[in-house]
């Protein structure tokens, strides 16, 4: 499977996968962060504000969010107008958990994300080091080895 991203030279999902495992993600300290639960595995991921398909996305993450509990969440965005996506995702979509407000899009360029949205989120480990890329929303597949790895990890 080829998938083509914009700035990136990855031409198959393995390279791209290859790249990230192991990888320490950078969380930005200016940021305002979630409450951490007392999990040690955290999902993390990036949500561009200015898309209409990726904010839509937050009627599929409240449902994952709602299956899958033992874990915690950190969904960084970049909007525009962020007041207006804010307004948006609670009182439209009703999302259960906070969501990080990144101005400056730090969490995206530090990280060097691809442009390419199924490459966006992370599992990662209570070091921050990244177990697993990609967007469960669009893998059936990909969903249950969040879901493998969360449950064999919190044990």
């Amino acid at each position: 499977m080829t998938f083509l991203a914009e700035k990136k030279k990855y031409k198959k999902t393995s390279e791209v996968i290859n790249t990230w495992v192991g990888k320490k993600l950078y969380l930005p300290d200016t940021l305002i962060h979630s409450p951490k639960k007392n999990f040690h595995l955290t999902v993390s991921s990036f949500i561009d504000g200015n898309c209409g398909v990726c904010i839509d996305d937050l009627n599929k993450w409240k449902i994952f969010v709602n299956e899958i509990k033992d874990v915690n969440y950190a969904f960084y965005v970049n909007a525009l107008d962020y007041d207006g996506f804010l307004n948006y995702a609670k009182k439209e979509v009703d999302f259960p958990l906070p969501l990080i407000n990144d101005v400056n899009n730090s969490f995206y360029e530090k990280n060097g994300l691809s442009s390419n949205k199924l490459f966006q989120t992370f599992l990662l480990d209570e070091n921050d080091k990244v177990l697993i890329v990609g967007n469960p929303l669009y893998s059936e597949k990909l969903t249950k080895l969040y879901k493998q790895e969360i449950q064999k990890r919190a044990k």
